[in-house]
């Protein structure tokens, strides 16, 4: 069983690091016990954003188990935390909805049959690289750093959730993409 925090947007996936702003009373609580705690959560995306305090229903059931790593106090009262994502969870039972959510999770592995690992597959990987790096040479607003880091992510299951991560797609598009079987 572990806290469950409700994003409003963006989708956090396993080997991310994301800076989430938090600001909801709930949410503050559930982030600052976790720190002074083990540090685990579950980061589950809002099926509408705009709903202020999310029951159960109101959350996908497929989500990633993240580490806090920092916070940070804003001047508007909002709290700024950075959450690594660590593994692709599927929320079962939530147990308590007060004073924040909590669950049950079960870890979803990504497959890694070894037929994956063909001369076809590999090149499909470094096309996406190639893609991706194209784009962040483009966009104007990517930082240059991300060209280092894509460069030297060695798994494809690590540079497919860093294009996920940064590329310009909904948070629906991004929720779909953390479900699909891997």
């Amino acid at each position: 069983m572990i806290p469950i925090l409700a994003l409003r947007t963006s989708v956090l996936f396993p080997g991310s690091v994301t800076p989430i702003t938090v600001g909801r009373e709930k949410s503050i609580r559930l982030i600052k016990e976790v720190n002074s705690g083990s540090g685990i959560l579950g980061a589950v995306l809002q099926k509408e954003g705009e709903i202020e305090d999310p029951a159960p229903d109101d959350l996908y059931k497929v989500g990633t188990a993240a580490r806090v790593i920092k916070i940070l106090e804003m001047p508007n009262g909002t709290y700024t935390v950075v959450l690594n994502g660590l593994e692709k969870i599927e929320v079962g039972e939530y147990v308590s909805t007060d004073p924040y959510l909590k669950a049950t999770v079960t870890p979803l592995r990504d497959s890694s049959p070894s037929e994956l690992h063909s001369i076809e597959f590999d090149a499909l990987v470094d096309s996406i690289r190639d893609v991706a790096l194209g784009l962040i040479n483009l966009s104007p607003s990517m930082p240059k750093e991300a060209v280092f880091a894509l460069k030297n992510l060695d798994s494809p299951r690590g540079l497919i959730n860093f294009v996920c991560s940064n590329m310009d797609f909904s948070d629906d598009d991004r929720q779909a993409l953390l479900e699909a079987p891997g």
